[in-house]
């Protein structure tokens, strides 16, 4: 069985509004256990068992975004 990971990514999302449409559309991918962001850091940090790759294609459709960590899930 696949291991979860942290992904941690930067997300050029401004506003609440934003924010809202990231979790959302990160929410739907298969395999995502966990999310949260910081709008202030423009951060957002995924949990579960994912492909960060697919996470990051799905956001840059809309938002400018980064990988900036990528590591085993200690939940």
């Amino acid at each position: 069985m696949p291991e979860s990971k942290k992904v941690v990514l930067k997300v050029d999302a401004h506003c609440d509004k934003d924010r809202m449409k990231v979790l959302q559309s990160v929410s739907g991918l298969l395999g995502v256990e966990s999310l949260a962001m910081d709008l202030n850091a423009k951060k957002l940090t995924v949990i579960g068992v994912i492909d960060p790759v697919a996470v990051v294609r799905k956001l840059r459709k809309r938002w400018h975004t980064e990988i900036v960590t990528v590591g085993p899930a200690n939940v």
